[in-house]
């Protein structure tokens, strides 16, 4: 079994603007799946992912064509259509207002992003794209990706090419049309992409749990 680690990516726009875009990785909040059902995934097949402007400004996913899906908010849209592996399912985000960061739960949507390409690692991923610019339009600032939340399929470690999240921060408030590429995948289950580590109550109740038997044991032993 090959594990991939972490992986930093970098590259420099040749579209419009000249902005730098560096693509990275992030090992926090590691999440688990049955299986991967469909490496090919179209803007349909996401409904229900939550998109987020600037921390707060949420929309979640819903079909705009038998391809093709889209999330909003105030000011602000974005969309995709085809194939997302396809080097013509493009993603759009449009704003009319600044955006300094933007996040994609696609977990929520039973969808993961899939970034390594060239290579088959998670069972039935095939290959993925990882966020690659196409356009800028008039964006003149750098932009920064972080994928995180790591995805492993139950009982196996992690491949490295599967992550929950995806956030795209703007060094320039960004304002305009912007497309790009990235590819996702779908889980075989509904709801079935959630966090690996419990949940901070599930721990406390576990700690409790634990202090709870070793105060029996020492009054049995007593």
């Amino acid at each position: 079994m090959r594990i991939i680690a972490t992986i930093a990516l970098a590259a420099v726009l040749t579209s419009v603007s000249q902005a730098a875009v560096t693509v990275g990785t992030s090992g926090v909040n590691p999440q688990t799946t049955t299986a991967v059902a469909s490496y090919q995934t179209y803007g349909s097949d996401m409904d229900g992912m939550i998109v987020t402007a600037n921390g707060s400004d949420s929309g979640t996913w819903a079909d705009t064509g038998a391809y093709s899906g889209a999330a909003g908010g105030s000011g602000w849209n974005l969309s995709q259509s085809g194939d997302t592996w396809s080097t013509s399912g493009y993603w759009t985000l449009t704003s009319e207002t600044g955006i300094s960061v933007l996040t994609v739960d696609a977990g929520a949507g039973d969808t993961m992003f899939d970034i390594v390409y060239g290579d088959y690692l998670t069972p039935n991923s095939a290959n993925g794209r990882p966020f690659t610019l196409v356009d800028a339009g008039t964006y003149n600032g750098d932009i920064t990706v972080t994928y995180s939340g790591p995805v492993s399929l139950t009982g196996d470690s992690f491949y490295g090419d599967l992550y929950r999240y995806m956030t795209i921060a703007f060094s320039e408030s960004f304002a305009g049309t912007l497309t790009f590429l990235s590819d996702t995948d779908n889980a075989s289950l509904q709801g079935d992409i959630n966090p690996s580590v419990p949940a901070p109550g599930a721990l406390l109740l576990a700690g409790i749990g634990s202090a709870m038997v070793r105060f029996l044991r020492r009054r049995q032993a007593a």
